[in-house]
């Protein structure tokens, strides 16, 4: 049976992205994660008093890519494995004054 064999094309490094923050450098020292970048629309919200429950790098967390926007990231063709990491920065409360609502989550 005849078998294809393709040269290797370019090899990919994981690509972090901190979503609405800065370059961010993990409490371990060893991933760096880059700017956000790649997007167009939206705004970024940052906490950064914020506690994150279940990490060491709550800087990681504590921002967010947020409203009317996309992100364009210039890759070849090709399959990818894609890991988003979510934590809630803050809280939309409903509130309603004389039985009209103001904010709707």
């Amino acid at each position: 049976v005849p078998v294809a064999v393709l040269p290797p094309t370019l090899s990919f490094q994981d690509l972090l992205i901190n979503c609405g923050g800065q370059m961010f450098l993990e409490n371990a020292g060893v991933r760096t994660w880059k700017a956000d970048q790649y997007f167009t629309g939206g705004g970024n919200y940052t906490n950064g008093a914020l506690l994150i429950d279940g990490t060491l790098d709550d800087k990681l967390y504590q921002s967010e890519r947020n409203g009317d926007f996309q992100y364009t990231i210039p890759l070849p063709l090709g399959e990818y494995e894609i890991i988003l990491h979510f934590a809630e920065v803050r809280s939309i409360i409903s509130m309603s004054l004389d039985k009209t609502k103001l904010h709707k989550d």
